[in-house]
């Protein structure tokens, strides 16, 4: 088993070590495999995304209210 290092112990190259492990793990995976770990993905940020849409839509809203100010 690794011995787990505090986040002060790592060192550049712990990290892009693990960056490495990481792309290599995904690379071994089917394209079946990535596709359900993409859809995962979206449904983890679909609220986040609801959220943005419904504050550009408001923002939208509130500029079509506003009346345009004329500076002299």
């Amino acid at each position: 088993m690794k011995a787990v290092k505090r986040i002060e112990d790592l060192t550049r190259d712990d990290i892009l070590a693990r960056k490495k492990e990481g792309r290599h793990d995904l690379a071994s995976l089917s394209f079946g495999k990535k596709v359900l770990i993409v859809e995962r993905m979206r449904e983890e940020l679909a609220p986040f995304r609801a959220m943005r849409t419904k504050r550009r839509e408001d923002a939208a809203v509130a500029a079509r209210r506003t009346p345009p100010t004329h500076r002299s």
